[in-house]
């Protein structure tokens, strides 16, 4: 694999692929040889865990927020009314949508230390933010440069927490929820801060605009990290290689359409 093809086909949720291809390669070279050292420990297959569990609850996340805009507009184009309820629960499924992002993006960091064929002191794994930071900081430049890079991209993390932090303390019954048109139809609009060409802009999008942005960016990201540490990993062990086992789409979750949200525009 080439660490610099981002359409590299993988994959949503390629990193719990790879941790578990890991994991299991670790068990062969045990059992070849008890004396292998590579640093996996509880900690790692924990946090595989935990990053498949907050995907997963990532995805309920959309399929409700899709099935309270649908009762919300259906009753908004019956008599021009927002149902308080149905509302209420939008409010919460966004903020929920919003935690999980982060907290999955905090799962995965816990698993980029033992991607290093020696531990290395001193690399956070407590959160993604503290990791990103270790990472850009100056004394560790030529530690490992391409997955620095990759940190540079991930300017929609940042903004993703200001997004959340201005929809969770604004958010009313009634606001930040507005109902909008485009192209003759209906859609819900929540108030939002999106940085565009540089420059931050508060303005009322599109609710599955909002999802798109945020979980493309999401899987973008996923698909660079697999493809940058299978590659870290086959630098020490060339016969490395992701299985194939799965599931591993978010597609496939149970009553959750994220291809069509995927396939969006955004």
């Amino acid at each position: 694999m080439n660490s610099g093809n981002t359409t590299t086909k993988l994959p949503l949720m390629a990193p719990i692929q790879l941790a578990r291809s890991l994991i299991r390669f670790h068990a062969r070279l045990l059992s070849q040889s008890p004396t292998a050292e590579w640093p996996l420990d509880s900690s790692f297959e924990k946090a595989e865990e935990g990053l498949g569990v907050k995907l997963y609850y990532l995805g309920l996340a959309i399929h409700r927020i899709k099935d309270d805009q649908l009762k919300l507009l259906e009753r908004f184009k019956s008599d021009g009314k927002l149902l308080r309820d149905p509302l209420r629960f939008l409010i919460l499924d966004v903020e929920t949508f919003f935690v999980q992002l982060r907290s999955a993006m905090d799962e995965l960091a816990k698993l980029t230390p033992s991607f290093y064929s020696k531990a290395k002191e001193g690399i956070s794994g407590r959160s993604f933010n503290k990791q990103k930071k270790w990472f850009l900081n100056e004394k560790q430049a030529g530690f490992d440069p391409r997955y620095t890079e990759l940190l540079k991209r991930t300017e929609w993390f940042d903004q993703m927490k200001k997004t959340r932090e201005r929809f969770v303390h604004d958010a009313t019954p009634t606001r930040p929820v507005v109902i909008g048109t485009k192209a003759g139809d209906s859609y819900l609009g929540i108030d939002v801060d999106i940085e565009s060409n540089g420059q931050l802009e508060t303005t009322y999008n599109d609710v599955n605009y909002i999802l798109s942005h945020y979980i493309k960016s999401l899987f973008a990201f996923f698909q660079d990290y697999t493809v940058h540490f299978t590659s870290k990993v086959k630098e020490t062990y060339p016969d490395f290689d992701l299985e194939s086992q799965g599931p591993f789409y978010l597609a496939e979750l149970p009553g959750v359409e994220i291809s069509k949200l995927l396939s969006s525009s955004a």
